[in-house]
């Protein structure tokens, strides 16, 4: 059971579900809600405060406890039969939903679009990504589509043994890559162990050690058959996305090429 709900008519705005009612803060922080009276589960037992509470306690413990400062396992607590209390370590007021300019009114955080000037299809993704985030509550800080002259010294030239930092300290925060110049994908060398600076080109600047997909990159290079490099470029995503989440992302192929 939820006590909100995403509104039928905006994914975006949440509106009272289980929750009857809620009162929110003159700094933003303390929401007070009241649940549903005679609510029950499936198997008939009453829905209560203490289950809500309960709920909150567990989840935050075991997946955030205070991680980032926002929230706790003890950020939410009883007030009376019907009513609770939720803390937030900053003022949600903030992020409040715009209907009019379709953004929120504050950020969780703003990132730098870096993006190379010499390929259309990457300037088209970067684009739309930029008029995109703000809609989930990412600022973007800059969108800078540029050279290659400035993008190196910040990508596969940086300087240092260390890995790659964010924009603010010389590196990015996210980079458009589609690494060769034809329309096929090629993830040789940036994740590999052929990559490596100290073995190898220097392509992966992340330092990326994983014999799977050091064979799964090896697979994909050495096939002739289309649909089966299909295949194995789609392994390939899938294993960056479960076990290295941070590496730059690689963009859609566009369909009919």
């Amino acid at each position: 059971m939820s006590l909100f709900r995403y509104d039928a008519s905006n994914d975006r705005l949440m509106t009272p579900w289980f929750a009857e009612s809620y009162e929110i803060s003159t700094d933003g922080k303390n929401y007070t809600v009241t649940i549903k009276p005679r609510m029950k589960f499936q198997d008939g037992s009453p829905f209560t405060v203490d289950d809500v509470v309960f709920s909150y306690k567990v989840y935050y413990h075991d997946f955030f406890d205070d991680a980032d400062g926002i929230m706790n396992n003890e950020s939410v607590h009883k007030i009376d039969a019907r009513s609770l209390m939720m803390s937030v370590g900053f003022d949600y007021n903030d992020l409040i939903y715009n209907l009019d300019t379709d953004t929120y009114n504050s950020y969780f955080f703003n990132v730098t679009l870096l993006s190379p000037s010499s390929s259309p299809i990457r300037h088209i993704w970067s684009v739309y990504l930029d008029q995109s985030l703000p809609k989930i509550g990412i600022g973007v800080t800059e969108h800078v589509n540029t050279g290659w002259g400035e993008i190196v010294p910040r990508t596969f030239g940086w300087s240092s043994n260390t890995l790659v930092p964010l924009w603010d300290d010389g590196g990015y925060d996210i980079f458009f890559i589609g690494y060769r110049w034809s329309f096929d994908y090629d993830p040789q060398y940036l994740y590999d162990t052929y990559g490596l600076c100290d073995t190898g080109s220097c392509d992966n600047w992340y330092n990326f050690v994983n014999t799977i997909i050091t064979d799964l990159v090896d697979l994909y290079v050495r096939e002739l058959d289309n649909n089966a490099r299909i295949t194995l470029a789609h392994q390939i995503q899938d294993f960056l996305k479960v076990w290295r989440p941070v590496i730059p992302s690689i963009y859609p192929q566009p369909t009919g090429l």
